[in-house]
């Protein structure tokens, strides 16, 4: 089926009528225009301000946001 110019696979437009569809999407696709949100690193440097804790280098954000 086309939508706007744009072929769906019928899998894809039958997982939606169903409510079933996932999609999953990679790190950094709302980084861009128009959305340009901040990456991971970024985001848990935003959360962490004002507290007083800075991530040590090599400390993963998720390890950090977790001691947050």
């Amino acid at each position: 089926m086309f939508l706007n110019d744009i072929e769906y696979p019928n899998q894809i437009l039958d997982a939606i009528k169903e409510d079933k569809l996932v999609v999953f999407a990679g790190d950094g696709v709302s980084v861009d225009s128009p959305t340009c949100l901040p990456d991971f690193n970024k985001m848990a440097e935003q959360i962490s301000a004002g507290t007083g804790l800075v991530r040590s280098k090599g400390t993963s954000c998720e390890v950090f946001l977790g001691n947050l």
